[in-house]
């Protein structure tokens, strides 16, 4: 089975299994209105749908992907119940393992299954028998504000996540509503002439699950507050997952037939940017719909309905059918996609929500829209047996890391505008010193003659979770030396070290330590752990990479992502001034389970040592012990138990990881010395890319390849300390609970300025507003606006509210 099905059946197995656990809100549960401004106050941290956990199922699916920071130390895959069809992948720090387990049938919603290609909505058995779109009322007058935050209606916390996945990548703040079969109450849409949401979502169209004919569990009379209220306030409702119907001014394209079986392709394009110009997509561009059960339609009635995005023609649709459309009904607004959602498993629904994002919003929110690229390169210094052949040990060449210096200048150059690119380094100095000594047959240049090695085998643990109690443990360490003393005379009998020591080659890279030695963490004394931190910062001081330009000091890379646990070890690396190491997505205990964009700090219950930052990190199926395609190929087949080629290993990491970058996930990739090899190599292809390149380099060519094909958005890269900062920051911002008020003109026709409020009118970090247009006043704020990307101000609060006005006012 293709890694990219399994992945998204474990992700929809393990959803609904934490889904099901006994701390569930039911379906027909709702946020009341009495408590409205109480949890407000909680929206972005996500913490008000299901006890302190409102995030749902993206963190599920890495863990179908490698473990650890080297696969080698990884444990063994762990057994799990699912619910499902199919063989899943699982995976406990190393690599990942495919088992076949037993399984029962799936349980669904009338309308909807789940299969390997992602979410497949399939046919209702009738047109929807509740009126979808009831007259809007004429209500006079507009109101004087509405606050950003958008109304997310759902029935179930799957369908939630569809609605404001987006939205919390953001940072823009949201609410949601379930509605099961159940009456429901709506919270107070607005105070007044304040209105309590700027937006208003609504995933499959809160499709009753009592009822087969596809009514919705809303009542009419809920649906017309909803659109008394757009019309009032000016508010734009988005609707995923609908089907078309004569109130939309649409009707499906083969009566009674949607699309499309997993293997059919229907490519969707967007057609018309009026309204959304900012989204800043390439012209022309499609997407796929494998996976995605849609409805192809078409306009009726072109008064009130204008499409903005198409499905090209396939099967038994022989002509363009639209696939989305924006209606204008009496004053009210809204954007309808007539297909199924995915934007957790699939890019096509991560791309597609910065459509309605942009429009809704008309480009006025708080929060950024931002893309952050960084390939992080371990063990660098060190030698790596290779899985193919495995005879062979192999080390980085200066030829190698020539080749990415001129290659790192030609990709940067096929990124849109204001992008920055650089590769990171992670350091084991111990390799340079190994090296330096077998270059030294007569002895004398290195003193002391020997490079570290260990008089036993550090422990290793099974589980990568072990928890260490402080102070147990045996060294592995020798004694002498006591601390990092080589010459450079030592150092300079390395060629690799020769090369990196000239401040030109150092400076096209950025340097990072990744500990002395490589020591596995986990059950190591805190000697051991501090002798491996302060080695390694020797070393980095002795070639020269603390000078470096972008040198972070301030972190690491773990080896084998080992010591999380282990609070002897995290409190050497505090006591050595570091503040924050990368983890390993495919590990759910180091992830934040509170907001898949915050990083996770460590305490005394779950670490044994509390405040230390741990800063996600991404996978990939590029093997730590590869050097060339066909080696990368024979480990992934040999994993998985797949039968693909090179083309499909890449187009599963194209997809997989575009997602994951378009969806505004920040973190960095995680890559190995080995994948760096190119300087002999021949002419490789993947397929779609072709030329003499390492891996990490196609792996860079295909994934940049794709994000540059769909939007015109720069990349930019943050160094180790930078990006974890990044994230801290963004925790904090986001425990402020930043809103803005939209203020109007006089006569309601305008969107004039926005107000920029927090919890007390306080933040101890600067808060980003985005704005359509420039403003009259940055309001000693910063202004930033790179390449393409829309204008960002970054704005200090301190105890008032801060206003912006618009130079030009935005049409309501």
């Amino acid at each position: 089975m293709a890694p990219s099905l399994s992945r998204h059946l474990l992700a929809f197995c393990l959803f609904i299994l934490f889904f099901l656990s006994p701390f569930q809100i039911r379906a027909d549960d709702v946020l009341e209105e009495q408590n409205l401004e109480e949890r407000d106050a909680q929206v972005i941290a996500v913490t008000v749908y299901q006890g302190g956990n409102g995030r749902q199922t993206n963190q599920q699916w890495p863990t179908l992907r490698p473990g650890g920071g080297n696969a080698g130390n990884g444990g063994n895959g762990a057994t799990v119940t699912v619910t499902g069809r199919r063989p899943v992948t699982v995976s406990a720090g190393g690599r990942r393992t495919t088992r076949t387990v037993t399984v029962g049938p799936v349980t669904t919603r009338p309308t909807t299954t789940r299969g390997g290609g992602g979410i497949t909505t399939r046919p209702i058995t009738t047109k929807p028998t509740t009126k979808a779109d009831p007259q809007t009322s004429p209500i006079p007058g507009r109101g004087n504000s509405c606050l950003s935050t958008f109304l997310v209606i759902a029935r179930h916390a799957a369908d939630a996540y569809q609605g404001y996945a987006r939205l919390q990548a953001y940072g823009i703040p949201y609410r949601v509503v379930y509605v099961g079969s159940g009456s429901v109450t709506l919270p107070a849409l607005a105070n007044g002439n304040q209105g309590n949401f700027g937006g208003i979502v609504v995933v499959s169209e809160v499709r009753n699950d009592d009822s087969n004919d596809g009514s919705s569990a809303l009542k009419p009379e809920q649906w017309q507050q909803l659109y008394d209220y757009q019309v009032k306030f000016g508010v734009r409702m988005t609707r995923l997952d609908a089907y078309p119907v004569e109130e939309f001014g649409v009707t499906d394209a083969h009566t009674g037939d949607g699309c499309c079986e997993d293997t059919v392709e229907q490519l969707l394009t967007v057609t018309d940017f009026t309204g959304f110009e900012g989204v800043n997509f390439k012209k022309g561009a499609t997407v796929s719909t494998k996976g995605l059960w849609h409805y192809p339609s078409r306009i009726i009635d072109p008064s009130i309905a204008r499409e903005i995005a198409r499905f090209a023609p396939s099967g038994i649709f022989k002509e363009q059918t639209t696939a989305a459309i924006i209606n204008n009904i009496n004053g009210r607004e809204q954007i309808v996609f007539f297909t199924a959602w995915a934007t957790d498993a699939l890019v096509t629904s991560a791309y597609l929500d910065h459509v309605w994002v942009q429009w809704a919003t008309r480009g006025l929110y708080t929060g950024i829209r931002r893309l952050n690229f960084g390939t992080q390169v371990d063990d660098v210094f060190l030698q790596t047996t290779l899985f193919q052949p495995n005879t062979v040990n192999f080390r980085l060449r200066p030829a190698d890391l020539e080749a990415h210096v001129a290659w790192t200048r030609q990709i940067q150059g096929k990124m849109p505008r204001g992008s920055e690119y650089f590769i990171e380094l992670g350091h084991n100095g111990n390799g340079a010193i190994e090296n330096g000594i077998k270059n030294d047959p007569a002895g004398g240049a290195c003193v002391p003659p020997s490079a570290i090695y260990y008089s036993s085998t550090p422990a290793e643990f099974a589980d990568q979770e072990y928890k260490k109690p402080a102070g147990s443990g045996t060294n592995v360490w020798p004694t002498s030396p006591a601390e990092y003393s080589w010459s450079d005379a030592c150092i300079n009998l390395d060629p690799l070290a020769v090369w990196l020591k000239n401040p030109t080659n150092r400076d096209a890279f950025a340097h990072v330590s990744h500990t002395f030695t490589h020591q596995s963490l986990n059950g190591a004394t805190y000697e051991d752990a501090n002798k491996e931190i302060k080695f390694n910062i020797g070393f980095l001081d002795a070639i020269g990479f603390s000078a470096a330009k972008h040198f972070s000091g301030k972190g690491l890379i773990p080896p084998g992502i080992t010591g999380f646990h282990n609070p002897d070890v995290l409190r050497a690396w505090s006591d050595n001034g570091l503040q924050n190491g990368v983890g390993d997505n495919s590990r759910s205990a180091l992830l934040n389970h509170e907001n898949e964009f915050w990083p996770l700090v460590t305490n005394q219950s779950a670490n044994g040592f509390d405040g230390y930052q741990i800063t996600p990190r991404w996978v990939s199926n590029i093997f730590y012990n590869c050097d060339a395609i066909d080696c990368n190929v024979a480990e992934w087949r040999s994993s998985y138990g797949v039968n693909g080629n090179a083309a499909a290993l890449f187009e599963d990491e194209r997809d997989v990881n575009t997602r994951s970058i378009l969806g505004l996930h920040h973190d960095a990739y995680m890559f190995h010395q080995a994948n760096m090899r190119v300087s002999d190599l021949p002419n490789q292809s993947t397929g779609t890319v072709s030329g003499k390149y390492s891996l990490l380099q196609f792996w860079v060519e295909t994934v940049v390849g794709e994000v540059v094909r769909l939007v015109d958005w720069p990349l930019l890269t943050l160094k180790h300390d930078d990006l974890a900062v990044s994230f801290a920051d963004r925790m904090a911002r986001d425990r402020c609970n930043p809103n803005i008020a939209w203020n109007y003109s006089s006569d309601g026709s305008q969107i004039v300025g926005a107000t920029l409020t927090t919890t007390g009118n306080r933040c101890g970090k600067p808060l980003p507003v985005t704005f359509p247009g420039p403003v009259t006043s940055n309001n000693g704020g910063r202004a930033e606006q790179i390449g393409s990307d829309p204008l960002t101000v970054w704005v200090t609060i301190n105890g008032s509210p801060v206003t912006f006005t618009l130079r030009t006012p935005v049409k309501v």
